[in-house]
């Protein structure tokens, strides 16, 4: 089986990612972009995203980004409880939930991470490992 190496750790690819429709809630209304760092659970090909964390974005020049220190002081306090840094949950206020240049830009420097886009247009999750590719997104 191909492993890759990714800021999670050395794992096996990620095929699905599995999430509570409760924790998806407070991203179904679409005002705004919105983001959340995930945390939970990796066993074999499949993630469970048991916790959420909203960060702050950055939006400029009609571009979001990700606030770096809140990014990080999130991803360790998941470690402190055991928890693994899974990835984003992202908004994008318009259009379909794949995503954008930027978002693929930053995907390509963290292998591995999983992002789920959530947009006016539906849910759909995603990875980068050599390059972009769509995930079963599981929502129970």
């Amino acid at each position: 089986m191909h492993t890759s190496s990714s800021i999670i750790g050395p794992e096996s690819p990620i095929r699905r990612v599995v999430i509570s429709s409760h924790i998806l809630k407070s991203f179904q209304v679409i005002e705004e972009e919105r983001l959340a760092v995930l945390g939970g659970d990796i066993k074999d090909e499949e993630t469970l995203v048991n916790e959420v964390k909203e960060i702050k974005g950055i939006y400029s020049a009609g571009t979001f980004r990700i606030d770096f220190r809140e990014w990080y002081e999130a991803v360790q306090s998941f470690k402190i409880r055991g928890l693994k840094y899974i990835g984003i949950l992202h908004s994008h206020s318009y259009g379909r939930p794949i995503p954008s240049p930027l978002d693929t830009l930053r995907m390509s420097e963290c292998p591995g991470e999983v992002w789920i886009i959530v947009s006016p247009k539906g849910i759909r999750a995603w990875t980068y490992d050599s390059q972009l590719r769509e995930i079963d997104l599981v929502i129970v």
